[in-house]
């Protein structure tokens, strides 16, 4: 079809307007486009789509608020969405996850640090409208530090028997936010959220807390306290001395009266009238220990205690021998936070007290006072006066004196074994080079063996730096061969002193000698200041030498002599305790020095001074029940 259409300047008449010739123009062109339109005109071969409908705009979206400010514990507040049309979901971001976050599908906003983001809620298109969006602008801003809570006690410790109720004031806090207690251990002791008075319950902990919300614009702000909720003393210590003893309590002790009386008819109503009686008052810990001169080794006493109307069960306080039976030769020494007592034998045993007994049993105490058997029997054989050192953390027992048939025979071991907890064993050597008396010391990281029996002829020294292989250090020591002579280690030196030589009994030494590396040796004293003596110990304690023991045929040395340079010796303290057996076992532990003497009188003795030595003992305490 082909169109002409001519334009003209000139006016035409239309009812009572005139059209310009560019009007008509146009009317004609949209009249001309309709018709191509109807007639598949326009070269498309009819095969165009149907023109598309454009969606419509929603209506506007609107946050309540354009922008909001939070401090940084505030509770958040919805900011409400409106508007938007259609049934496309809506769906919430942060341009600052760092400062808030949003949940995407329901707005929620989470507050994370201080700053600025945007929050944007986009409106997803439908069949009828556009997407649409719309934001809003949040700032967190650093919320004031309330001043501090703070309790009048940090920690309590309360007797359950003399209160039920307790109460640390508190103080502080800035804000209107609420004030809430809570305790963390509701079956010791409850708590009233609102005033923070403590009703006890039961022995044991908890931790009080004070919480004050978070209000304006300051922050939540918390405090504690612990609480431990207790009984009456339960345990009665006693460290008991030769004229006297010093009594401790655990626990709260205020006010509690200590009484003492020798006589076991006595009680606390009639004490005053009894002789050798006491009564002592304790109200807080620095009144510990009670000092007693009723109580000593041998002169046992009653203590009862009265607190809070209440009163102990008597108790016969009295020094105790430990569990093993009694013995000598046994090796004492501190391992790993305990104090072992290895081996030993009694040659005053079985129904003639003639017989001897050999012992390979293993004790250990933590506190020298509570003992456990840790071994009945230990894998080496049973045995006396063998040696024992630490050396690289494990134990090395080595050699002593096996019993063989009856009546005390014997013969020397020349083994060595290994336990890295004091209880379980491994042989390294059957038969070592070292003979079976010699003495066992570590030095120069090395464990050393020098000597021998007095009557072997044997001075010879060795050491080893794994227990298994040894070596010769010296075939012939110059201060010959001597038995039970004291070995020991100060300012980087090795010592030699005492002892009894070749000739026997009548040939006790009190010489002293010592050597920089165990192969030069020097004599420094032909007489060091004590008594020529065989089988005196040497142990470095408090800052000093301490030579405590021996005897020299019949008499037993009970008498401790202290040096500050391993060769001059005085007496420090004679007779320190009721009696010191011949053979003997020394160790330090738990910073005391503690003796163990053996035999007869064989009490566990200990030192913190090196002068004062106590046997200790502990007996738990009976009270009768409030309900």
């Amino acid at each position: 079809m082909r169109l002409n259409i001519k334009f003209s300047n000139e006016y035409e008449k239309k009812g009572e307007g005139m059209l310009k010739v560019r009007e008509v123009a146009h009317l004609v062109l949209a009249t001309t486009v309709l018709l191509l339109a109807a007639c598949g005109g326009g070269g498309s071969n009819g095969n165009d789509s149907p023109a598309v409908e454009e969606k419509e705009n929603q209506a506007a979206l609107n946050f309540a608020q354009i922008e909001v400010e939070y401090y940084l514990h505030s509770e958040v507040q919805v900011n409400e969405l409106s508007g938007g049309s259609g049934n496309g979901a809506v769906s919430y971001s942060s341009s600052d996850t760092g400062v808030a976050t949003v949940n995407a599908s329901s707005g929620e906003l989470q507050l994370i640090a201080v700053g600025s983001t945007t929050i944007t809620a986009l409106k997803a298109s439908d069949s009828d409208y556009k997407s649409a969006s719309t934001s809003y602008s949040v700032r967190v801003l650093e919320a004031d530090t309330q001043e501090p809570l703070v309790f009048e006690s940090a920690a309590l410790t309360v007797d359950l028997t003399l209160t039920s109720t307790v109460e640390n004031p508190l103080s502080g806090g800035s804000g209107n936010g609420q004030l809430m207690f809570s305790s963390s251990n509701t079956s010791v002791a409850s708590i009233d959220a609102m005033t923070g008075i403590v009703t006890l319950l039961a022995e044991g902990s908890a931790t009080i807390e004070a919480k004050k919300a978070a209000a304006d614009s300051y922050a939540e702000s918390s405090t504690s306290y612990q609480l431990t909720v207790v009984g009456p003393p339960s345990q009665l210590a006693a460290a008991i001395g030769k004229t006297g003893s010093e009594l401790t309590l655990n626990g709260i002790f205020s006010p509690t009266d200590v009484y003492r009386f020798t006589n076991e008819d006595c009680d606390v109503e009639s004490y005053a009238s009894c002789s050798q009686s006491a009564m002592t008052t304790v109200e807080i810990e620095g009144q510990l220990p009670v000092l007693d001169s009723y109580i000593a080794v041998g002169l046992p006493a009653y203590v009862v205690l009265e607190r809070a109307g209440l009163q102990s069960q008597p108790v016969r306080v009295e020094a105790q021998r430990p569990p093993f039976v009694r013995r000598m030769g046994q090796a004492m020494v501190s391992f790993k936070g305990k104090l072992f007592v290895i081996a030993g034998q009694d040659n005053s045993a079985g129904e003639s007290g003639n017989d001897t007994y050999w012992y390979n049993d293993i004790w250990s105490s933590e506190d020298g006072v509570n003992w456990v058997q840790e071994v009945e029997s230990a894998e080496f054989s049973a045995r006396a006066f063998h040696k024992v050192v630490e050396y690289q953390n494990s134990l090395y027992l080595l050699g002593g004196e096996e019993g063989i048939g009856t009546g005390g025979a014997l013969w020397f071991k020349r083994d060595v074994w290994k336990s890295d907890d004091g209880v379980t064993w491994q042989r390294l050597v059957e038969t070592a080079p070292f003979l079976g008396q010699g003495q066992a010391i570590v030095f120069d990281g090395k464990i050393w063996v020098i000597g021998d029996g007095a009557f072997s002829g044997e001075s010879k020294i060795y050491s080893s730096t794994d227990g298994l292989n040894w070596d010769q250090e010296l075939a012939e020591s110059p201060f010959e061969s001597r038995e039970g002579m004291a070995v020991y280690e100060w300012a980087g030196k090795l010592f030699v002193a005492g002892g009894m030589g070749p000739t026997g009994s009548d040939d006790l030494r009190s010489d002293v000698w010592s050597s920089p590396d165990g192969r030069v040796w020097t004599k420094d004293a032909d007489d060091g200041g004590y008594v020529a003596r065989i089988d005196a110990s040497v142990v470095t304690f408090a800052d000093n030498l301490f030579m405590i023991g021996g005897h020299s045929f019949p008499d037993s040395h009970n008498s401790v002599y202290r040096s500050t340079d391993g060769v001059s010796w005085s007496l420090f303290v004679s007779e320190p305790l009721r009696k010191m057996n011949q053979t003997h076992a020394l160790a330090v532990h738990s910073e005391l020095l503690w003796v163990y003497s053996g035999l007869d009188q064989d009490y566990l003795w200990n030192t913190k001074d090196g002068e004062n030595w106590n046997t200790s003992v502990a007996f738990p305490l009976v009270w009768p029940t409030t309900e």
